[in-house]
């Protein structure tokens, strides 16, 4: 598993919206000695390492083209740490249409529709623009998920 230290890298890298995923997940996990497999960060700091680089882009120049496009830019660091719903910090995805999550709401079909969606507009919400969640709303929709989920399970049984 791949891990950078750099939350806005992450946010830049991995983009708000894909083709074809409903969402992103961006986690936070501080690892154990154990977990780390290469800390690309550190190695572009160790002088023998870079000697070591740059020997191989003067032997296969084609080859080392991505080892010296990233460097250490990327804040990567390589683990073996599953990734867990706790740690989920930022999400992004596609939210259902304005009207749509209105309709949920119970709010009318009129011009309070129109007030509240220039009011979201003005505080920097515009509906349907894609952002990553902060990390308190990340783990309120991680919740709402796992109870829904349980909930469904628990009908489930109680249906058999």
């Amino acid at each position: 598993m791949s891990w950078t230290l750099d939350q806005e890298y992450a946010e830049r890298f991995k983009k708000l919206y894909k083709e074809n995923a409903v969402s992103g997940a961006i986690f936070e996990h501080t690892p154990t000695e154990n977990e780390v497999v290469v800390n690309i960060c550190e190695l572009w700091k160790d002088p023998e390492f870079i000697a070591a680089a740059i020997d191989f882009q003067n032997r296969y120049p084609e080859d080392a083209i991505p080892l010296f496009h990233f460097k250490d830019t990327q804040s990567e660091v390589i683990l073996t740490s599953p990734l867990k719903a706790s740690e989920i910090i930022a999400l992004t995805g596609a939210s259902s249409p304005f009207d749509d999550l209105c309709d949920q709401a119970g709010i009318p079909d009129d011009s309070s529709r129109d007030d509240l969606f220039s009011k979201l507009v003005e505080s920097g919400d515009c509906p349907g623009e894609l952002k990553y969640t902060n990390r308190e709303s990340a783990q309120r929709i991680i919740d709402n998920v796992i109870r829904k989920v349980h909930d469904k399970i628990t009908a489930f049984k109680n249906n058999s």
